[in-house]
């Protein structure tokens, strides 16, 4: 069951508190996910409209530094530091725009905090969501490549000496415990959209859909130079360098005429460049994003303001 199948067969079933559906199960004792969270996080790398407007929404959000409020500059110093100390080996800006990004691109995201000897939070540490199981008991089981699974406590559950998360989700109708993006209505259109772009890349590799037919008239070929049709077909009309070949057919017969009969004319190159711009503009808009901001540029806008 691919990712589409299983948005529509979790909405078709409307999960209710009392009758639950989980469509993918996760370590024992743990709830399963609404949706595919392991799909969703690699969705950004199968499509450059939605990485971009995932990049963008982080950026905007925390990406550009962050102001803290205090009574006085020594204190607002300390709380720098105290925050960037949390985060080894990376700002604290830059850790909170990939939090960031991970919501925008499952619904959640998970922080493992680490306290320190008395009782602080001491480190923070990002957790994949598509590790990350809500436990049904309590707390959190992380399972990374079907290694063993990981118990975690919630966040202020320092009583079983487990390192806490802290879980942040994008609230959903049908799910009381894991978030979902507000973005999956788009789902079709990104699977339309890279099911184009398959086509054009299959078709211009192997060229399968053909683009004329040879018809012969009142006569028909030699052996020999149907073997030659045949050849030049399966070996000159592939791939990047035989565009522009020219076919050569010898006739002898004065009453034989060839002729050559477009296919598929219907299928035309603006066909599919509308498709895709109607599927990224979809996209586009489903993330909230203005088209600018994301490099989207109309000839008709070159010279106005927005």
């Amino acid at each position: 069951m691919n990712l589409i199948e299983k948005v529509r067969t979790y909405l078709l079933n409307k999960a209710t508190a009392q009758n639950e559906l989980q469509l993918t199960s996760g370590p024992s004792g743990s709830w399963g996910w609404p949706f595919a969270y392991d799909q969703l996080a690699r969705l950004p790398e199968r499509h450059p409209w939605h990485a971009r407007c995932l990049e963008v929404i982080a950026a905007a959000s925390v990406g550009v530094g962050y102001d803290v409020l205090t009574d006085s500059d020594a204190e607002e110093r300390r709380t720098r530091d105290v925050l960037e100390g949390l985060v080894p080996d990376d700002s604290f800006s830059s850790f909170a725009a990939f939090g960031v990004f991970a919501q925008m691109a499952t619904g959640n995201d998970y922080l493992e905090c680490v306290r320190g000897p008395r009782g602080a939070v001491a480190e923070l540490y990002f957790m994949p969501p598509h590790y990350c199981w809500i436990g049904k008991e309590n707390g959190f089981i992380y399972q990374a490549n079907n290694g063993a699974p990981q118990p975690f406590a919630s966040f202020g559950n320092t009583k079983d000496g487990l390192h806490e998360v802290i879980h942040f989700r994008t609230p959903y109708l049908c799910d009381k415990r894991y978030g979902v993006p507000r973005w999956v209505g788009m789902l079709r259109a990104i699977q339309l959209d890279n099911n184009a772009v398959d086509y054009n890349a299959d078709f211009f590799a192997n060229g399968a859909v053909p683009n004329l037919a040879i018809i012969v008239e009142g006569g028909e070929f030699t052996p020999e130079v149907e073997k030659a049709i045949q050849e030049f077909l399966s070996g000159n009309l592939k791939g990047l360098g035989n565009q522009h070949k020219t076919l050569y057919l010898p006739v002898s017969e004065q009453n034989v005429k060839v002729r050559f009969e477009k296919l598929n004319e219907g299928l035309k190159d603006g066909w599919f460049h509308g498709l895709r711009m109607d599927n990224r503009d979809e996209i586009v808009a489903a993330h909230g994003v203005p088209p600018r901001i994301v490099g989207i540029m109309s000839a008709s806008q070159l010279g106005g303001g927005g």
